[in-house]
């Protein structure tokens, strides 16, 4: 059983949508000749969806629909983490306690480092970051659709920090109440310029 998008959700949507903030997804924003980067919410409902359109936008320009997916609850709202910039000595105490975690049998994984060796493996340079609405994971932090997106900017440039010289866009998959899934680009100086008319 699915969520259904909050009426706080929907009139924020409705909004950036008449203000051209969430633009219609042309697949052209990000250079995806090598393919790209997902990073995603695993929700169930929503990702076959998410994951399908951005196989299109990929295959489109590249040869075939060459992906590497991050997919965990949350998705790219998991990458907004607090003092990126001291992330050197957080890779420091992350590898001593990984060393502990591991041998009490707890698996430990450091997310950054996860999509910069994606990089290396694949020789992609692009990213993708999505949130998604609605989204029980941002509903369960108690996020309305506007703090997600403040999340989701955050997010990439945490990613653009950890990983110099990826270029990252951001998107936005909405389930309408109607039903009717689309993918919006969201532009982060259109965004920005939207939450300070607010």
């Amino acid at each position: 059983m699915g969520l259904y998008l909050t009426a706080r959700d929907n009139e924020q949507i409705e909004r950036a949508r008449k203000a051209l903030v969430l633009e219609e997804v042309d697949g052209y924003r990000l250079d995806r000749q090598k393919g790209g980067i997902l990073n995603t919410c695993a929700d169930g409902d929503q990702f076959f969806d998410l994951v399908t359109k951005e196989a299109e936008f990929v295959k489109a320009r590249c040869n075939g629909a060459r992906i590497h997916t991050f997919g965990w609850n949350g998705g790219a709202l998991r990458l907004t983490v607090r003092g990126i910039r001291w992330r050197w000595l957080g890779l420091m105490l992350f590898k001593l306690f990984q060393l502990i975690l591991e041998r009490l049998g707890v698996a430990v994984i450091e997310l950054f480092g996860e999509a910069a060796a994606a990089r290396t493996m694949k020789n992609m340079d692009t990213a993708a970051l999505y949130a998604h609405a609605p989204c029980g994971y941002a509903y369960g932090q108690g996020l309305d659709f506007n703090t997600v997106v403040d999340r989701l900017f955050a997010a990439k440039e945490n990613v653009k920090q950890a990983i110099p010289g990826i270029k990252v866009a951001c998107f936005v998959h909405v389930r309408h109440l109607d039903g009717r899934p689309r993918t919006y680009f969201v532009s982060r100086d259109n965004w920005l310029r939207y939450r300070a008319a607010a």
